[in-house]
């Protein structure tokens, strides 16, 4: 499913916001596209909503399961939503972090 098909669909619905679990450069086209089709989003550390999963006793680990443990977590946390970087800011940020894996893997010093 596309971010825009996602984003119609989201629209048939009263969505007060969207959370949605860092996942590298994954999530950030739909972080993109879902807060210029107008919707809230947060961007949560996955680390941060597999603890909550794991105080709600939900070991378990699927795709639905996820989803409702995250539509939870907004109900009880709400998180604060943000505007995803500019595309400048973006393409930076990945220069960066390629710029330092290339450090760490050097070995000459």
């Amino acid at each position: 499913m596309t971010s825009d098909t996602l984003a119609r669909l989201l629209k048939l619905y009263p969505v007060s916001s969207i959370i949605v679990e860092a996942t590298g450069r994954y999530h950030r086209l739909a972080h993109r596209h879902l807060f210029d089709a107008g919707f809230f989003v947060a961007v949560m550390n996955r680390y941060q909503t597999r603890r909550f999963a794991d105080m709600l006793g939900q070991l378990a680990k699927t795709d639905a399961i996820d989803a409702q443990t995250l539509a939870l977590f907004g109900e009880m946390v709400r998180p604060a939503t943000k505007e995803p970087p500019s595309p400048s800011m973006t393409k930076l940020t990945a220069l960066l972090v390629a710029r330092r894996q290339v450090k760490d893997q050097c070995w000459c010093y």
